[in-house]
């Protein structure tokens, strides 16, 4: 008989998108993750609507239901909100500076981008390692209170016990960049395309931040390649002096679709897969996985996060 006194606890991560629930449960074991349940239940299409959640009761009542069936209730979990809803920028602050003073800075640069903006607020800040000018940079998230709490309440009535609300741009960073080829260069900047079959997500990051995101309806195939290089040439006006060292894709069933149009990028290319660094409770899981882990990046960064033990 083996004792796991110290193995560490199974790991929820709950990605709701327009189109379907989507449920990662992982255990990270020395340097793998193994995958213990991948779960997918389609929602109706009228469940969200401008990309929020329109119909609460409908929701919750589906998500309620997937716990119920599945034997979830009362595990931790993590969830995301989309970057749509979520203001994220950095600004510069005085050495030393006080957390309260530094939120009233934060409401101050929402309040001048957005006048008469008088909605509550929830925010969260980081300050990075200052420089010898005198000031630090703080990268903020800042989103409406009402919606967040709203969606908060409707994640624990299901039954799971929330832990954590992520931005779903940086859950899906963190699942790319988890095995060692992200350790070669950590300082490059990184062209990230991840298509679903919804939408199409483009991120540029670095080790430490993301640089730009953009998010564009899927759906129309033959309207990738025009977005795809709009976005691109929107990135490059915005931020002229970052240049793009690698361009990584995850295309899942969309694979021959997009590498064709992606291979004539003048970046070099890193498809990405994350099969060979997991492993699985259950066969059917990893079939499943290898034709559809692309729609799972989401749920899967998000239960790779740290969650705290109350």
């Amino acid at each position: 008989m083996r004792f796991n006194f110290f193995t560490r606890p199974s790991s929820l991560g709950l990605d709701i998108q327009p189109d379907a629930i989507r449920l990662v449960q992982l255990k990270k074991i020395k340097q793998r993750l193994r995958i213990e349940r991948v779960i997918m239940q389609d929602l109706p299409g009228d469940v969200f609507a401008e990309g929020k959640v329109r119909r609460w009761d409908a929701l919750q009542a589906i998500l309620s239901e997937v716990v119920s069936c599945h034997r979830l209730r009362d595990l931790p979990v993590a969830a995301s909100l989309p970057a749509n809803l979520v203001r994220m920028q950095k600004m510069q602050i005085p050495v030393g500076m006080k957390a309260s003073a530094i939120e009233n800075e934060i409401r101050a640069v929402i309040q001048h981008a957005q006048p008469g903006f008088s909605e509550a607020l929830c925010i969260d800040f980081t300050v990075m390692p200052q420089n010898n000018s005198g000031y630090s940079t703080v990268l903020f998230a800042a989103t409406r209170k009402e919606y967040l709490c709203q969606y908060a309440e409707l994640i624990d009535q299901s039954g799971l016990k929330l832990k954590i609300i992520d931005v779903e741009c940086h859950a899906l960073k963190r699942a790319v960049c988890f095995h060692a080829f992200f350790l070669d260069k950590p300082q490059a900047i990184r062209l990230l395309v991840h298509v679903m079959q919804e939408h199409v997500t483009l991120l540029v990051f670095d080790e430490h931040e993301i640089h730009f995101y953009q998010q564009w309806d899927g759906t129309n195939a033959d309207d990738f390649s025009i977005r795809l290089n709009q976005n691109l040439q929107l990135f490059s006006a915005t931020f002229p002096h970052l240049q793009i060292h690698q361009l990584i894709v995850c295309a899942g069933l969309r694979f021959d679709e997009i590498s064709r149009i992606v291979n004539e990028l003048p970046y070099p290319v890193h498809y990405h897969d994350m099969i060979p660094f997991l492993d699985y409770s259950a066969a059917g899981d990893a079939e499943y996985m290898k034709a559809n882990g692309s729609d799972f990046l989401v749920a899967l960064g998000l239960a790779m996060r740290e969650m705290t033990p109350w």
